[in-house]
């Protein structure tokens, strides 16, 4: 049995040295020292398929095993303290769980459906900013949902980036004081959460978008970092109107608390160009 095999050489090998980044950056943090312990060695794991099929299900299984372990509310952008005694029971919960039981139950799921499912489509992924992939584009329909919000997405998300890139990031400082969520030096930062470069980039998507003859599904949102109105110029200014339809929808969207409020009412938009 392959994950068997695969569990004793995690309990009985030595572990190289170069294998440490989870256990030296978040240990105590979304996860316990052991746990983190863990995340290394299956990362280590892992490269040894690196040329193989099994690698990105390798890579999926210990993101789902780290998403179900940590403390944290569902992201990365910060973890939680154990300041009350209910948060500290909540904390005791999440540290008493073992990764690699999530891992081995998202790992054998996986390769029933992966490896032994035919699959007759045929699809490409690019990491990349959005222009240089409608650059290579070659025509259809674009479906766009970019970020509603000044919050940039890779604070959410750095500790998934740093596992799949395991570059022992430098990790970022305010007043030499490491930043509680741990994040990256230089993540991503997108021009659709920025206010002075929003217009400019939803211009560069609508002109790339139409220089490839392409239909375009976009989702959006009245609480966006810019007017449905100002979007819809700018889409008019690109596309003949006849071509432009926009539906709406009412909708609640949860804040989490942050505004008093367990839900706030918003409209959701889907800006169709034909």
């Amino acid at each position: 049995n392959f994950l068997e095999e695969k569990q004793k050489k995690l309990i009985s090998k030595k572990f190289s040295y170069d294998y440490h980044l989870f256990a030296k950056n978040y240990s105590g943090t979304w996860w316990s020292y052991e746990q983190c312990l863990w995340i290394d060695a299956l990362r280590q794991v892992a490269d040894e398929y690196k040329n193989e099929p099994i690698y990105p299900i390798f890579l999926s299984s210990l993101m789902y095993a780290m998403a179900y372990c940590s403390q944290g509310t569902g992201h990365y952008a910060q973890y939680r303290d154990a300041k009350t005694n209910s948060s500290f029971n909540d904390i005791c919960i999440y540290r008493k769980k073992e990764v690699f039981n999530f891992f081995d139950k998202k790992f054998k799921e996986l390769c029933r459906f992966s490896l032994k499912t035919v699959n007759h489509f045929s699809s490409e992924f690019l990491s990349c900013d959005f222009k240089d992939a409608l650059d290579v584009f070659e025509g259809g329909t674009v479906y766009a949902d970019p970020p509603y919000c000044f919050v940039h997405y890779s604070r959410f998300y750095h500790a998934l980036e740093t596992l799949v890139l395991y570059d022992y990031p430098e990790i970022q400082k305010k007043n030499n004081v490491i930043v509680k969520g741990r994040y990256r030096e230089g993540r991503h930062q997108s021009p659709f959460c920025i206010k002075t470069k929003v217009e400019t980039a939803f211009l560069d998507m609508f002109k790339r978008v139409e220089t490839t003859n392409s239909q375009l599904a976009l989702s959006y949102s009245n609480t966006g970092m810019i007017s449905l109105e100002t979007m819809m110029e700018l889409a008019s200014s690109v596309w003949d109107s006849s071509k432009i339809e926009i539906l709406t929808i009412d909708h609640k969207h949860m804040t989490l608390g942050r505004q008093g409020t367990r839900y706030r009412d918003v409209k959701e938009c889907l800006l169709l160009v034909k």
